[in-house]
């Protein structure tokens, strides 16, 4: 068992806060766990749990989890980070307690934790299949096929599959919001019936939400999203654009995409309740000031954007320098590509950077949210070359007859 697995499992107390006893207002919706991660990898966690006939319904492996750090220094920051921690610690129960003393470690139930990674393996098959269906409509089905295939052979992806955490309920989620979105897009490039584009629009963003309350860097989708939406103005001036969708079309399924994301997002979460703003700001500075506390004690803290960009290319490509053929590769099929394939390169380059930026340690699950468009990049650039070189040996049409 991993530690932060500890940590997972016992956050299906969340879910038995929500889905079992109803209780949107119990105090423990501020407690550090509730804030820095948002609840639906949670759910997802306790849902499986309790079909396997268990239930997480004290905050005692949480707070077990925080207690195996207690010894480390550094490991619960400052004064109030240790407030913070304490908090959670104070809820464990007598009976608890005591099992911790007279064994002197904590262990997540088996009981608890194999029906939690039964989930997780569940969500990666969602995944592939979501993705399959993704990249058939951009990619001949053959390269779809190969990438749904590669994605849990990929180490990121195994990982995720095979311990709780909340990447692979993320990922799902994603694919998902991904299929949607794509679908949406194909609408208004098409002219298709308005009705079924602002569905698509509206599935877009529940799903995007979703998959940002279960894990916070699942952003790539949304901003995706808001850079397409936001270039409409341009792409319906060109040639087969979205001048086929009227522009007030494209304008309300952007507005609909981000009124459900944005709601999807706060009505799952019961930490945001009643404080919606302070909610969202302890969301985003909990989870920062956790990596600063992490860095004090962790080794492989990527300080430099230099770093990151290596730690990346490492870990999706297998090379630091995995960025360099994957950078060519995205520029090629921007200047020389179909439509589909500069989507796709622009997705890429988006998700690169955005988590380049980002990614605070060299850690598979860091790099999760650019894998995704990493893999349909790849799908992209061999139908690009299949393309070429069909034109290439393709014979000459026979010469008409005067």
């Amino acid at each position: 068992m991993e530690e932060d697995e500890l940590y997972w499992v016992g956050s299906a107390y969340y879910f038995h806060l929500a889905c079992v006893e109803h209780d949107f207002a119990n105090a423990d919706w501020r407690l550090l766990p509730a804030r820095e991660n948002p609840p639906v990898a949670k759910y997802v966690i306790g849902a499986a749990v309790a079909l396997a006939g268990e239930q997480v319904s004290t905050p005692d492996l949480l707070a077990g989890f925080y207690l195996r750090f207690a010894g480390i220094a550094g490991a619960w920051g400052g004064p109030g980070d240790q407030a913070k921690r304490s908090a959670v610690v104070t809820r464990m129960s007598p009976e608890f307690v005591r099992l911790v003393r007279a064994s002197g470690r904590v262990v997540v139930p088996a009981a608890c934790l194999r029906p939690a990674r039964l989930a997780m393996v569940g969500c990666i098959v969602g995944a592939s299949l979501g993705l399959f269906v993704l990249a058939r409509t951009l990619v001949p089905a053959p390269l779809g096929l190969v990438v749904s295939i590669a994605l849990p052979l990929h180490p990121i992806v195994a990982e995720a599959m095979n311990h709780v955490s909340a990447d692979a309920p993320a990922l799902m989620l994603s694919t998902a919001a991904s299929v949607s979105l794509v679908a949406c897009l194909r609408g208004l490039w098409r002219g298709r019936p308005l009705g079924l584009t602002m569905r698509l629009a509206i599935g877009a963003g529940i799903f995007s939400g979703l998959a940002c309350a279960a894990k916070m860097n699942a952003l790539v989708v949304p901003l995706l999203a808001g850079v397409v939406f936001g270039l409409a103005p341009l792409l319906a001036r060109g040639k087969g654009g979205l001048a086929r969708a009227p522009f007030s079309a494209v304008v309300a399924a952007a507005l609909l995409f981000g009124l459900a994301a944005v709601g999807g997002f706060i009505a799952v979460n019961p930490a945001l309740y009643g404080e919606v703003w302070a909610g969202l700001r302890a969301t985003v500075e909990e989870h920062r000031r956790t990596g600063e506390i992490q860095a004090a004690f962790l080794l492989d803290r990527l300080d430099t954007w230099w770093d990151r960009l290596g730690a990346m290319g490492l870990l999706i490509g297998f090379s630091r320098w995995a960025w360099i053929p994957l950078s060519a590769s995205a520029v090629v099929l921007g200047f020389a590509g179909s439509l589909r394939h500069r989507f796709l390169a622009g997705w890429w380059l988006l998700a690169w950077l955005t988590v380049s930026l980002w990614i605070p340690f060299l850690r598979l699950r860091y790099a999760a949210p650019a894998l995704l468009p990493t893999l349909l990049l790849l799908a992209a650039v061999a139908d690009f070359v299949l393309l070429r070189f069909r034109a290439t040996v393709r014979p000459p049409a026979p010469a008409r007859v005067a």
